[in-house]
């Protein structure tokens, strides 16, 4: 049970760092979209220990079942703000996509 705990423990760390990190980088970057992808691998990393925690008897600790929540409500705020900027980046290049398709028609009825 130790283990899971200290695996929690680094998996909660590495979902913050990386979460630090998307918000500093451009949004365009493409190491953006790779931390996007590696923050998705440890959540779900994260969900694989806590469910063990949670299924196991012996685990008592409410306190720290807690303070995992109050966590898991953190890091979906930040992941939201993560969605929310990615959607805005999607939209904004579809309708760039659109701008040029527009723009090439126009030059080919020239």
């Amino acid at each position: 049970m130790q283990n899971i705990i200290e695996q929690l423990a680094d998996v909660n760390n590495n979902i913050l760092l990386v979460l630090e990190k998307i918000d500093k980088l451009i949004p365009d970057d493409e190491e953006s979209a790779l931390l996007v992808s590696e923050l998705q691998t440890f959540i779900d990393q994260r969900e694989t220990c806590l469910q063990a925690l949670v299924i196991d008897d012996e685990f008592t600790d409410a306190d720290f079942l807690l303070k995992q929540q109050h966590l898991t409500q953190q890091i979906m705020t930040q992941a939201s703000k993560v969605m929310a900027e990615c959607q805005t980046r999607i939209q904004g290049n579809k309708n760039t996509n659109r701008q040029i398709s527009a723009y090439k028609a126009i030059e080919s009825n020239r």
